[in-house]
Parts: C-alpha cells; structure tokens; sequence
C-alpha cells in the first residue's frame, strides 16, 4: 500500500509511505503537483484540506494588510486543494483530507525523528506531508466489490 501525504501550498510538502514505513520526502513547486502525482504510483491520497477550517487564528496582532496577504495565500491553497480532489477523482484515487487543526503542531527535526524514526534530512515542507499522513500510513486497500 502506498500512502502519499501532502502538506499544500507555494512550496508544497510530499511524502511517500511504503507498506507503513515513511520512504521519501520531496518538496515541490505548487504547480508541479499533478505531474507529480502522475508519475508515482498512489494507493491513498491524504492532504491538509484547508477548506476543513473555516476560521484562521494567528495567535499575534496584524495589519490590514498581513490579514489580506493570509487571506490571499489560504485562498491559494484551498484552490490547490480542490486541485488535489479533481485529480484524485479523475484517477480513481481515495482520498482523506485532514484540517489543519487536525493535523496538529509543527515538528522541528529532532521530535520528527523520535515520531517517525526518519534518519534523512528534511524540511518544515516535507514534514508537514509526513505528518498529515502519519495516521494512515497503515491504512489498508478499499475491497472491491466483485458481485
């Protein structure tokens, strides 16, 4: 089974588990995604869905303008997910999207490796991905009705 997790965004976060075991991670441009996902073979396709999370929380005081630049980018990456579910739906892929709240905190590189056991090098892009499919890593094919 091969799951394949994606963090989205400008520089978009892809990894790739093999039969529960994390196998790569890539970082991409945003509009590289669907040749990528072209060319490797995907079983189950997990992503954070910003769309899941209707209300942004910052945690800091900001501008009129940082809240139109958050704005304008989440507004990017909920078009880069309906992307992902057309192209999904287009291959015959399963998907699970997961929000952003529901994928829980970053990782620095030191609590990624006690998590997953990854010994590579990674980024914040990479880990995201890794972590957004973490949970499904195990999952199993969909039976087939052959009725």
């Amino acid at each position: 089974m091969i799951v394949v997790g994606i963090d989205p965004g400008k520089k978009t976060g892809v990894a790739t588990y093999i039969h529960g075991k994390l196998y790569e991670m890539h970082t991409i441009n945003a509009h590289d995604l669907p040749d990528y996902l072209d060319d490797n073979i995907v079983d189950l396709l997990v992503f954070e869905d910003s769309r899941m999370q209707s209300v942004l929380f910052t945690g800091q005081q900001l501008s009129v303008g940082q809240r139109l630049k958050i704005a304008r980018d989440v507004g990017g990456i909920d078009l880069q997910c309906g992307t992902i579910d057309r192209w999904a739906l287009a291959n015959g892929i399963r998907t699970i999207g997961v929000s952003p709240k529901g994928k829980g905190g970053k990782l620095d590189r030191r609590e990624f490796r006690a998590k997953t056991g990854w010994t590579g090098g990674s980024n914040k892009h990479g880990r995201d991905a890794a972590l957004v499919a973490f949970p499904f890593r195990h999952a199993q094919p969909e039976a087939k009705n052959l009725a």
